[in-house]
């Protein structure tokens, strides 16, 4: 748990003293609490006030909110989500992961216990978690440092429940006939099938400094690689020709960059690029052909679906288990959107034909079901096969292949080199088939929550003929594996 993102929440209901309880970070400008405590012993608030309290300086002021920043509500799960400006980027995800007996917790919360004086201290919370009943809306904490007396914990309320560095529930209230014992907390997997919550979660995605921060990442890229060439090369009189640009050598490259980002659609761009690499592949100037195709892996998370790749990267960042549904047909589209969320240049596999899409080398479909019989197997089979063949991928070794158990664990804790690994599937038809699906597919996830999973939706509209088309292209573009003699 990063305690350091811990928000106070001091409600005003016009008595002299306000009351006090515990937020948390959870999205972009969202900060999730308890319902009762904006809402103090059925009091309506005047005022909301929060504060990061652990930050310093400006970042730790106070923040008032007005009534209609509680953005989304539940009585009955005794949830809210409130909209703030967060002066930290950091937030912390909500998994999807039922609570299960006998695991560890850690938390902090503003309770009566750390009053002093005229202020109010964070308190440190820990305990072990109880298994509930699915049908339940609660779960319970063991306390392992219980206060003389319950009510001293007045003001957790709202705090988060951390297991492995994910939130898996939100404190509600003490158990009175546990003496301070013991605490109900409402479980996030339960407000994940929210489809109003999870829509909240990412209401506030700024599309367009997503965009600019790609669009500088990549201006430097390629101006960097334009650089390296020499100032009369054909690729940069080329280049500049077919973006009318005039030659200026002290800010060429810079310009060229700036041109082929905020010029060209991406089509335009795919035809331009494709022309050059025909010209130089003409002239055997291999040297120039990787360059092109560089550029061209540079710019497509750039000039692609932003409003996808701000989605994903949102939901990438709120939510540990996910599957991504959205208008994305190909494989091809799908490394192109993870590049982006990544901000990295796309990075395709050579393709073994030319009539063939290219796919990202981070995407772990190959031999997965359905292709490979999820209809014909039983769901412990289905995660056997899949255990196996990601050992098969990130564990080739047999000395790593008998260490099986261990590595299943690191993967299934740390982000493999970095790069987002993810898998491309289609949904299954049948609502039997697809229901079946959806759970092995979130059961997996549990043990691998660095996987993304990307739902491809092949439909015949225009949208997908042109999202095709254009994947054509970029397959154009790319490099065939050499026979092997």
């Amino acid at each position: 748990m990063n305690k350091n993102l811990l928000v106070e929440i001091f409600v005003d209901v016009g008595e002299t003293e306000g009351y006090i309880s515990t937020g948390y970070p959870v999205a972009n400008n969202r900060v999730i609490t308890a319902y009762h405590a904006l809402y103090p012993d059925g009091k309506q608030a005047l005022s909301i006030e929060l504060r990061w309290h652990h930050q310093k300086g400006e970042k730790r002021a106070w923040q008032t909110l007005k009534l209609t920043d509680i953005v989304w509500e539940d009585e009955t799960l005794d949830v809210a989500l409130l909209r703030c400006q967060s002066p930290v980027k950091e937030r912390a995800p909500l998994s999807a992961k039922k609570p299960t007996t006998n695991e560890c917790w850690e938390s902090e919360g503003f309770a009566e216990a750390g009053q002093r004086d005229e202020h109010r201290e964070a308190v440190a919370l820990k305990g072990k978690t109880y298994k509930a009943a699915e049908t339940q809306d609660w779960f319970e904490l063991g306390v392992d440092d219980p206060v003389k007396g319950a009510k001293l914990w007045q003001g957790a309320s709202g705090s988060p429940i951390f297991v492995d560095d994910t939130i898996i529930g939100i404190i509600i209230s003490y158990q009175k006939p546990f003496d301070g014992n013991r605490f109900k907390a409402t479980p996030t997997w339960k407000l994940l099938e929210i489809a109003e919550f999870k829509q909240k979660l990412g209401e506030d995605i700024d599309e367009e400094q997503e965009r600019e921060q790609r669009r500088a990442w990549a201006q430097e890229e390629i101006t960097l690689l334009l650089e390296v060439q020499d100032e009369n090369s054909r690729l940069l009189k080329q280049l500049r020709d077919l973006l009318d640009i005039g030659k200026e050598l002290d800010t060429e490259p810079e310009r060229i960059s700036e041109r082929l980002l905020d010029d060209l659609p991406l089509s335009n761009c795919l035809d331009l690029l494709n022309k050059l690499r025909v010209r130089f592949q003409k002239r055997k100037d291999e040297c120039s052909v990787t360059c092109i195709r560089s550029i061209l892996n540079i710019l497509l998370p750039v000039l692609s679906n932003h409003r996808l790749i701000a989605e994903l990267r949102q939901q990438k960042n709120n939510i540990t288990h996910l599957i991504f549904s959205t208008e994305i047909a190909t494989k091809t589209t799908a490394e192109i959107i993870m590049a982006g969320v990544d901000q990295r240049a796309v990075l395709f596999e050579a393709l073994v034909k030319k009539s063939e899409l290219p796919r990202g080398i981070f995407n772990h479909d190959k031999e997965l079901p359905p292709e490979s019989g999820f209809r014909n197997q039983a769901k412990e089979s289905y995660i056997r096969d899949f255990h196996a063949h990601m050992i098969r991928i990130f564990s080739p070794s047999e000395e790593s292949r008998n260490s099986a158990a261990l590595r299943i664990e690191q993967l299934a804790t740390n982000s493999y080199e970095q790069q987002t690994q993810y898998c491309t599937y289609k949904m299954p038809t049948k609502e039997i088939d697809k229901k079946k699906f959806i759970e092995l597919i979130e059961e997996i996830q549990h043990q691998y929550p660095y996987l993304v999973f990307i739902e491809l939706n092949q439909y015949d509209g225009e949208h997908y003929k042109k999202e095709r088309l254009n994947m054509y292209k970029i397959s154009d573009m790319q490099e065939i594996k050499t026979e092997q003699i």
